[in-house]
């Protein structure tokens, strides 16, 4: 079995992996100790330094949307409605859509008085 010592070592600034060492049974530290053993710290720490630098966006780069280029759902007459909500739908169905949503608090700036958290589309 793999001494604490040396699981320490392993695990490096993830030490709380084994704040309940002492409290383990000497099977639950060899499963412990197995688990902590399988892991790639060093992937792990690569990727996340290199992660950084992957899509770094210069502020300088950014415009806005054109106005030609979105609309606004809730200004559409239903006819209209209707159709980019088809359109969207499909869209959908063959994969062609990704959505990214960045809000804080309760999403108020978005029109939303639902928990943190759920935002109702129409």
């Amino acid at each position: 079995m793999a001494s604490y010592d040396l699981l320490l070592e392993r695990v490096g600034s993830q030490k709380h992996l084994l704040r309940f060492w002492n409290e383990l049974s000497e099977c639950e530290k060899e499963l412990l100790a197995q688990q902590i053993n399988s892991i790639d710290f060093r992937s792990f720490r690569e990727i996340y330094e290199n992660s950084a630098n992957l899509h770094t966006v210069c502020p300088d780069n950014l415009t806005p949307v054109l106005d030609s280029h979105h609309i606004v759902f809730k200004d559409l007459c239903e006819k209209e409605k209707q159709y980019y909500w088809m359109k969207g739908l499909s869209a959908i169905s063959r994969g062609e859509v990704a959505v990214i949503l960045l809000a804080g608090g309760q999403s108020s700036r978005l029109g939303s008085s639902a928990p943190k958290g759920y935002l109702l589309f129409p």
